[in-house]
C-alpha cells in the first residue's frame, strides 16, 4: 500500500515539476527519500534541465546561477538503469525520460530488478505485474510509462495520481468492510480494558 501512495506522490511530483519548465533527468530510488510523516521527496537536481524558455531569459536576466543544470547541451545525463531506450539515437532529453524513469523505479521496488525494454513486451509486463498486490492497479498503469516509443509514453500524471488514490481509498473500505465487526470487537475489548485498568488504579490508591 505505501508503493502504491508513493507512486501517486511521485505522479504528483514529476507533473508539477513538468509544468515549471523542468526535467529532472535522473528520477531512481537513490534520488527518493522518505520523510518522518512517511511521504515522498524527490532530490538531487544538480542535471536537471530548463526546457520553458521564460524561465531561462528570467534566470539569465537576473544572473542566477542554476549549479549543474543544463539548458539544452546534447549530453546524457542520468542513471543508465533508468534511462529511456530511445537515448542511443537522441541524446536530448525530454519529459519522456523522466516518464520512463519513474516507472522503472516502481518496477525496480517491486521486483528488485530493472525490466529487460529490448522486446517492448508490455502484454507480458501486464501479466507480471497482475500477480502482484494491486495488481490490476499497477497493470493499468505502468506499461504506459514503460513504453519503448516515447511518443506513445503519455500517461496522464495527475490522473494516475487520482487512480492511485482511489486504489488506495478502495482497499481501506473493502477492508472495514470485512473486518469492520472484528474491528468494533477489538475496539470495545480494548476499552473494556482500558476501564478495567481504571478500577484497578483506583483499589490500589485507596489500599
Amino acid at each position: 500500500q505505501e508503493v502504491c501512495r508513493w507512486f501517486g506522490q511521485l505522479c504528483d511530483v514529476v507533473s508539477y515539476i513538468h509544468e515549471n519548465g523542468l526535467i529532472h533527468r535522473d528520477i531512481k530510488p537513490g534520488n527518493i527519500l522518505i520523510d518522518e510523516s512517511d511521504n515522498l521527496v524527490l532530490v538531487d537536481f544538480g542535471v536537471a534541465k530548463i526546457v520553458d524558455e521564460s524561465v531561462l531569459r528570467r534566470l539569465r536576466a537576473e544572473r542566477t546561477a542554476v549549479t549543474g543544470a543544463s539548458v539544452g547541451t546534447p549530453v546524457v545525463f542520468g542513471t543508465y538503469e533508468y534511462l529511456p531506450p530511445e537515448v542511443t539515437n537522441d541524446p536530448v532529453a525530454t519529459k519522456a525520460w523522466d516518464i520512463w524513469a519513474l516507472g522503472m523505479t516502481f518496477f525496480k521496488v517491486m521486483f528488485r530488478y530493472t525490466w529487460d525494454f529490448s522486446t517492448n513486451d508490455l502484454d507480458g509486463l501486464k501479466e507480471n505485474l497482475k500477480d502482484i498486490e494491486f495488481g490490476d492497479f499497477w497493470a493499468s498503469v505502468l506499461p504506459e510509462f514503460l513504453e519503448a516509443d516515447p511518443k506513445r509514453r503519455t500517461p496522464n500524471l495527475v490522473k494516475c495520481a487520482l487512480r492511485a488514490k482511489d486504489v488506495l481509498e478502495g482497499k481501506l473500505r473493502d477492508f472495514k468492510e470485512k473486518h469492520g465487526k472484528f474491528l468494533g470487537k477489538l475496539r470495545a475489548a480494548h476499552l473494556n480494558v482500558g476501564f478495567l485498568s481504571i478500577e484497578i488504579m483506583k483499589d490500589e490508591s485507596f489500599a
